[in-house]
């Protein structure tokens, strides 16, 4: 059996980069205080496919990428990135976003969104609140 440590170094946090962000060029260290005014300026003013292809999409389904922040975007699986986006209204969204066929920039030029859900009245019992949070307050921010 291991010694007891009384020292807090024994439980020091590791930060880890979050290597998987590929696609979407964010090859930065998660932080996890910063991910949604991170996430939200790489929505509002990155010129790579992937971000210029998302903020398509959100428009295509009335949303202003100027106007909304994007609380989180990270990779689920081989061919996608769950997203969730925070409106000035109030309003939480999760969704898919599918990678086309093709090298890497047909893949984000065809790109859709898949899998829409309203999450506007139960963001709180998800793992994401903190993010949707943040997204809440980077809004508020912006409004005043």
């Amino acid at each position: 059996m291991a010694p007891k440590r009384e020292n807090a170094d024994y439980f020091a946090i590791r930060v880890e980069p979050r290597s998987a962000r590929g696609r979407s060029g964010w090859n930065n260290l998660y932080v996890d205080n910063d991910v949604a005014a991170r996430s939200t300026q790489l929505l509002r003013e990155d010129g790579d496919p992937v971000w210029s292809r998302l903020r398509e999409l959100l428009m295509a389904r009335g949303l202003d990428p100027h106007r909304i922040a994007l609380a989180d975007f990270f990779p689920d699986d081989t061919d996608m990135e769950f997203g969730i986006v925070v409106t000035p209204d109030g309003h939480v969204y999760e969704f898919d976003f599918i990678y086309g066929k093709g090298d890497l920039v047909a893949q984000a030029g065809t790109a859709t969104i898949s899998d829409w859900r309203d999450r506007t009245t139960w963001w709180r019992d998800t793992p994401h609140r903190a993010q949707i949070e943040q997204a809440f307050r980077l809004l508020a921010d912006e409004d005043t």
